[in-house]
């Protein structure tokens, strides 16, 4: 979201340092996204983290995630982490909160606003990384994770 939510971080941060067991100092609404709302949050020894506060977020995406990054081993994929229960994100009022390591840098997004673009050799490590994300689905789908399935009933006149 481009304009901050009305609710209180304090609290959004004491719970999330609960949850986390970190030592968690400030909040900071990031103004970017659609669908959902994100804040920098600062650790007191330095660390940054990204929270993102959604309500169309599926436990499924994170969970794809996480298995990309671990079980599949693919250090590209950002992926929330662990809560001191094993879950992947809080509740926080009527959102789900995940928390992820802080990434410094400029998005495809930032440099398209400025009229700028990755670098070809930047293209290529992005479809490196797309390559090794679909040589994993086996693995990811024996997970049994939800998988949308669409009824067309209009589908022969789409065809024609």
């Amino acid at each position: 979201m481009k304009v901050d939510n009305t609710f209180d971080k304090t609290e959004l941060k004491e719970s999330l340092s609960t949850a986390y067991e970190l030592p968690l100092q400030s909040i900071t609404f990031f103004p970017e996204g659609e669908d959902s709302y994100g804040y920098v949050v600062a650790s007191e020894t330095g660390e940054k983290y990204f929270a993102k506060a959604s309500t169309s977020v599926p436990s499924s995406r994170l969970q794809v995630a996480a298995l990309l990054r671990h079980q599949c081993n693919i250090s590209g994929i950002v992926a929330p982490l662990e809560t001191l229960e094993g879950t992947l994100s809080v509740p926080w009022q009527n959102f789900r909160v995940s928390l992820f390591s802080f990434i410094e840098g400029k998005s495809r997004w930032d440099l398209w606003k400025v009229g700028k673009d990755f670098t070809d050799a930047e293209l290529s490590q992005t479809a490196a990384l797309l390559a090794t994300i679909h040589g994993c689905t086996d693995a990811v789908a024996s997970n049994n994770l939800t998988v949308a399935t669409y009824d067309l009933p209009l589908r022969k006149e789409l065809h024609r």
